[in-house]
C-alpha cells in the first residue's frame, strides 16, 4: 500500500536523480578555491547562503538534530549535518539548496560560487571520507539526450549527481512519468558516494556523482519511439585537481589512516607523491623542503630535506611507467607512510619527524616534466 506521504516521498526523492536539464555538462573550470577555506561548523558554514534560502538556517538546525550520535562513517556532526542538508527538499522554502547549488555548477560564472565555499569545504570533507563503490547506478531525465551521447564519446558531469541503486524507483511511474520524451541512464561507476548512512532519506539507495566525474558512453538502446537508455563508464581516473581529491588539510588529527591511488598517465623523468607540512608554503621545488616526504620512484624518496636511494645509476631514478597504479598509505597514527607501486609490488615505508613535519599535512605531488599526467583513481580514509 503505497500512502500520500510515500508518494510525495518518492517523487522528491526521484527529483534529485532527474534533475538534468542541459544536455551534457562540461567543466568549466575546476573547483579548487573551496580548499583553502577554513572547515567551519555547519552554522557557519551556511551564513552567506542566507540570501539565496531564507530558511536554510532552520534546515540546518534540523539536519543536525537528525544525525545520529555518532554519525557513522567517522563524520562529524556538521560533516554529516552538510549531505543531510543537500539531500533536503521539502523542508526550503521555494527552491532546495542542491538545485541551486548544481545550477550554479553547471554555469561558467565561477563568482557565483563564492557565497558557497565554506559549505563546499564541509561538504568535499564530509564525502572525501565516505567509501567509494563500485555499482550500477540509474539517473534519468524527461528529454531527449540521444544526440549529445554517442557511443564512445567522453563526457565530464560538473555539478553533484544523485542517482539511485534501487530497481524500485527505477520501475516507478514517477522516474521518467509515462509519456514525451524521456532519457535513463546506466552509469557503471567506480567512485560514487552512497549517502544513505546521511541522508535525509536514509532508506533509498542514494548514490551521489562528484562534480568533476568523468564517464565515456558504451552503449545505446532504443526502447520506444520516446524512450532512450544511455550505457555509461566511469573513466576511472579523476583529474588530480578534482573534487575527489580529499580537502589540502585533511590529515589534521594525531591519528587516523589515509589510503591514496594514482594512477600515471606519463612521466617524462620523476614525480614525486608525498606529504608536507600546510605550515609551509608551496613552491615549484617544495618535495626538497625539510618539512616533506615521499618519493620520486620505487627506490628514491625524500625525508625532511634529506635525499634517499639506493644507488646513483641515474636509470633507476624514474622507473614509473604508464598506467603504473601507485598506492599512498599515510598513517597519521604512527607517523609512517607507505608507497606502493602495484606494478613492482615492493612495498616502501618511511617514518615522518613529526617535529620537522607538523600537522596539519597536505598532500604533495611535484611534476618534473611539463606535460607529466597523475591522475587520483580513489581515496579512503581507513581510520
Amino acid at each position: 500500500m503505497t500512502t500520500e506521504k510515500g508518494t510525495r516521498n518518492l517523487q522528491q526523492r526521484i527529483s534529485r536523480i532527474t534533475d538534468m536539464t542541459e544536455g551534457f555538462y562540461n567543466t568549466f573550470s575546476t573547483i579548487n578555491d573551496y580548499q583553502e577555506m577554513p572547515l567551519v561548523p555547519l552554522d557557519i558554514a551556511i551564513e552567506p547562503l542566507i540570501f539565496l534560502l531564507p530558511n536554510i538556517e532552520n534546515c540546518a538546525v534540523h539536519a543536525i538534530e537528525q544525525c545520529k550520535n555518532p554519525p557513522a562513517d567517522g563524520l562529524t556532526k556538521d560533516m554529516s549535518g552538510a549531505i543531510r542538508l543537500y539531500s533536503m527538499e521539502e523542508q526550503y522554502q521555494g527552491e532546495p539548496l542542491y538545485a541551486i547549488l548544481n545550477r550554479i555548477l553547471r554555469t561558467e560564472d565561477r563568482q557565483q560560487l563564492k557565497p558557497w565555499l565554506f559549505y563546499l569545504k564541509l561538504l568535499h570533507t564530509a564525502l572525501s571520507r565516505l567509501p567509494s563503490i563500485r555499482q550500477v547506478a540509474y539517473r534519468g531525465v524527461k528529454l531527449d539526450l540521444s544526440n549529445d551521447y554517442s557511443t564512445a564519446k567522453k563526457v565530464t558531469w560538473s555539478s553533484f549527481s544523485s542517482c539511485t541503486g534501487s530497481t524500485t524507483v527505477l520501475q516507478s511511474e514517477q522516474f521518467c512519468g509515462m509519456t514525451g520524451p524521456r532519457t535513463i541512464f546506466t552509469i557503471d561507476c567506480c567512485s560514487g558516494r552512497n549517502i544513505r548512512n546521511h541522508s535525509h532519506y536514509p532508506f533509498e539507495e542514494e548514490i551521489l556523482l562528484l562534480p568533476g566525474t568523468e564517464l565515456e558512453v558504451t552503449g545505446f538502446l532504443k526502447l520506444a519511439d520516446n524512450i532512450h537508455m544511455i550505457q555509461l563508464k566511469e573513466i576511472e581516473a579523476a583529474r588530480l585537481s578534482s573534487s575527489l581529491l580529499p580537502p589540502r588539510d585533511f590529515i589534521k588529527s594525531n591519528w587516523g589512516k589515509h589510503r591514496l591511488r594514482f594512477k600515471i598517465e606519463k612521466s617524462s623523468t620523476w614525480i614525486f607523491i608525498g606529504i608536507i607540512s600546510k605550515t609551509t608554503p608551496m613552491k615549484e621545488n617544495s618535495y626538497k623542503s625539510l618539512t616533506s616526504y615521499g618519493w620520486v620512484s620505487q627506490d628514491h624518496s625524500y625525508a625532511g630535506g634529506w635525499t634517499r636511494k639506493k644507488n646513483d645509476i641515474f636509470s633507476t631514478y624514474n622507473n614509473l611507467l604508464e598506467n603504473d597504479i601507485i598506492e599512498l598509505v599515510i598513517d597519521v597514527t604512527t607517523q609512517t607512510l607507505h608507497y606502493t607501486n602495484q606494478r613492482m609490488n615492493k612495498p616502501q615505508k618511511m617514518t615522518v619527524d613529526i617535529s620537522k613535519c607538523p600537522l596539519p599535512w597536505q598532500i604533495l605531488i611535484n611534476l618534473s616534466g611539463y606535460n607529466d599526467r597523475i591522475r587520483l583513481i580513489s581515496y579512503t580514509n581507513l581510520l
